[in-house]
């Protein structure tokens, strides 16, 4: 009915952590991973595994970026007459958690592809919570406010079967609307997730938030790590904002939460710029300047708060103090990093839109010959071929 899929690249800090507790959970049997020409150590792992615990793993020699390994996998599993009708897409640093009623993973997912039937939905956005390796810190708190927050707009917005993004860390498609879109779009890595779902909506297919599933992804927690994941984040989104400009700018015109969504994201742009132009002018002073900083961190907090409480009311364990002191650790990195960081991947978004030929990795019209698979008798099997367009 399903089948897990789990591209890697360059993982090997996180994957035997991952794999060991899929394994403990139950679901590793149901998982396909695919390594998209790792230079470190995974597909060392990944190769280990295939031998001792037969897990199905396929090693790609050219990188296909995410989105080009991930359809990699379907047309190899369709070829196969192995390909289910739905797909559950987890990042390579990503599990799924146990329901605290004991359930199991694939019962959950069987509930969730149920809804999706009874629903005509096309896809579903997991619940996204933060974990650390490492010992944690103001990047990793950070990371748990987001991601709590994140969960009050993605219901939100999801209440119109629309959503801002089903985020790479979990989701789960149709495979067919899947696979049709990974074949008409240019894999990026930086603007997988989000174009995929606009895709979905463009095609006007019903997605929503799923919360009855959640997923825990590792964060980063090194000021390096989570700048350059910050700025990442930003220069995709970005660029898919100014490519599917079009659809953004139709979505004002229909009353839809996620046009406000989108201005709300907007509005660091559209504030900086205009506070600079009013200070330039000067209709505002600088202090006048910092003054609306402050007044718009906090107005952020208060948000933030009311967020919290919203979860607090749907989940009676929820760590509502936790939540708020890290609520405050996370406006601190927002004025002082993530801000930063975002203006910077946006300058970078616009210079590749204007300026960078992108050339991608996989075309729209290639299809995929090229790989190793490791079977699930525990031998290694070599297949020589090529990425034909």
């Amino acid at each position: 009915m399903f089948q897990i899929i789990v591209p890697i690249f360059n993982e090997e800090k996180t994957l035997e952590q991952v794999l060991l507790y899929a394994k403990k959970n139950e679901y590793l049997k149901n998982i396909v991973f695919v390594d998209d020409a790792s230079t470190d150590s995974s597909p060392q792992i990944l190769g280990k595994w295939a031998k001792n615990e037969g897990i199905r793993a396929i090693s790609l020699s050219n990188n296909l970026k995410k989105e080009g390994a991930i359809r990699a996998v379907l047309e190899i599993l369709a070829k196969e007459g192995d390909l289910a009708s739905f797909t559950v897409l987890l990042d390579s640093d990503t599990f799924i958690n146990l329901p605290e009623t004991g359930e199991v993973v694939d019962s959950q997912i069987e509930k969730a592809i149920a809804h999706m039937e009874a629903c005509e939905l096309s896809a579903l956005a997991f619940q996204i919570n933060a974990i650390s390796d490492a010992k944690k810190n103001i990047f990793s708190y950070g990371a748990f406010a987001d991601y709590a927050a994140m969960q009050f707009d993605q219901w939100l917005v999801g209440k119109q079967q629309m959503l801002w993004v089903i985020n790479g860390p979990g989701g789960i498609f149709q495979t067919k609307h899947l696979l049709q879109i990974l074949k008409s779009i240019v894999p990026d890595f930086e603007t997988g997730d989000l174009l995929i779902t606009v895709e979905l909506m463009k095609q006007k297919l019903a997605i929503e938030f799923y919360p009855d599933i959640s997923v825990s992804t590792f964060v980063p927690t090194t000021l390096k790590e989570y700048f350059n994941q910050r700025r990442r984040w930003e220069r995709g989104t970005t660029k898919v904002l100014w490519n599917e400009r079009k659809f953004y700018f139709f979505l004002f015109g229909q009353l839809s939460l996620l046009a406000v969504s989108t201005l709300i994201h907007l509005s660091l742009y559209i504030g900086l710029l205009a506070s600079l132009v009013m200070v330039v002018s000067d209709v505002m002073s600088t202090n006048d300047f910092f003054n609306a900083i402050v007044v718009a961190i906090s107005i952020w907090f208060i948000v933030s708060i009311l967020k919290g409480l919203w979860l607090r009311r749907r989940r009676a364990h929820f760590p509502f103090f936790r939540y708020c002191l890290c609520a405050i650790g996370n406006g601190v990195l927002w004025a002082f990093i993530t801000t930063p960081a975002r203006i910077t991947g946006f300058s970078e978004g616009i210079v590749q839109i204007f300026l960078v030929s992108n050339r991608a990795a996989i075309s729209p019209n290639s299809h995929i010959e090229d790989f190793f698979w490791f079977s699930t008798d525990q031998e290694i099997i070599l297949i020589k071929s090529r990425v034909n367009v």
